[in-house]
């Protein structure tokens, strides 16, 4: 079994905006950065119900890795 190894960084802090135009984009990756980005920095006067609900949406999304990240944003 081959072990790679992974570099964890944290996302700078996103909107919901953020994430909502990279996934119409379709960068996943930039998505996924903007979906943590936007659930850290949060408290930085952001609109919490907006992120509450973006999230709650991201459940339903066609990607599992989105779907995935959507439920620990949101802490459930």
């Amino acid at each position: 079994m081959r072990h790679e190894h992974h570099v964890f960084h944290n996302p700078p802090p996103a909107v919901p905006a953020d994430v909502r135009t990279a996934l119409d984009r379709g960068d996943l990756s930039r998505a996924l950065d903007a979906m943590v980005g936007s659930a850290l920095y949060d408290g930085d006067g952001g609109d919490w119900k907006e992120l509450q609900e973006l999230h709650l949406q991201l459940l339903d999304h066609e990607d599992h890795q989105v779907r995935a990240l959507a439920t620990t944003c949101l802490g459930i």
